[in-house]
């Protein structure tokens, strides 16, 4: 399940992020000041979206490297027994 979540979430903050910065961007470059004014009010609404795909990401992360750093140390102990 983890191995499910961390890409998942990763992307969905990853496109969060590329959202706002391309909005801003291109409603800078292209748009009058009331658009620029609506879309700086709406950035913020976006956070309730990236800071959990954020969190989910590193926690899964964290999990994921976590038990791959206790499977190779099994596996380390596992070649030094057969070798020894």
């Amino acid at each position: 399940m983890t191995r499910i979540i961390h890409p998942v979430a990763g992307a969905a903050a990853l496109m969060t992020i590329a959202t706002f910065w391309l909005s801003t961007a291109l409603t800078e470059l292209f748009a009058s000041h009331e658009t620029i004014a609506i879309v700086k009010t709406a950035i913020p609404w976006g956070f309730l979206l990236l800071i959990p795909m954020l969190a989910a990401a590193g926690s899964s992360g964290f999990f994921l490297a976590k038990q791959r750093r206790r499977d190779r140390s099994h596996a380390l102990f596992d070649n030094a027994i057969s070798a020894g």
